[in-house]
């Protein structure tokens, strides 16, 4: 199937598993493998794939109902039909009942651990938003 899409020059979306006991690996991991199998035969597939970071599949419901939107998203945004009516998608996609953005009303102290990896980079992006 990647490769037709590759020689038809169809859109791809890749998608990743973050669950390593399910079979998920890094957005890095998933490029070396891709430049490992497509080989001489696809050279720079790995570029198309991953031109857009993957859609992460997160198995808890509200994370795989955003990680179902970034798809849609996706789809809608590789079809004729949006190519010259892309406002229309620029707000993205609700879907009723989602829990919707969020804030907070009074300044908030947000702790890290050390012994957590990444924690305190994902705090800073946080506070940056």
């Amino acid at each position: 199937e990647l490769a037709a899409a590759l020689v038809e020059k169809r859109p791809v979306i890749a998608m990743r598993e973050e669950d390593s006991g399910k079979g998920g690996a890094s957005a890095a991991a998933l490029r070396e493998e891709c430049d490992h199998f497509c080989g001489a035969e696809h050279v720079g597939a790995a570029q198309v794939i991953f031109d857009e970071p993957p859609v992460t599949w997160v198995r808890m419901r509200h994370f795989q109902l955003e990680a179902l939107k970034q798809l849609t998203l996706r789809l809608l945004r590789a079809l004729p039909y949006y190519a010259t009516r892309r406002s229309l998608l620029d707000k993205g996609l609700r879907v009723p009942g989602e829990v919707g953005p969020c804030s907070f009303t009074s300044p908030v102290t947000l702790l890290t651990s050390e012994a957590n990896p990444g924690a305190h980079q994902l705090a800073s992006e946080v506070k940056a938003a």
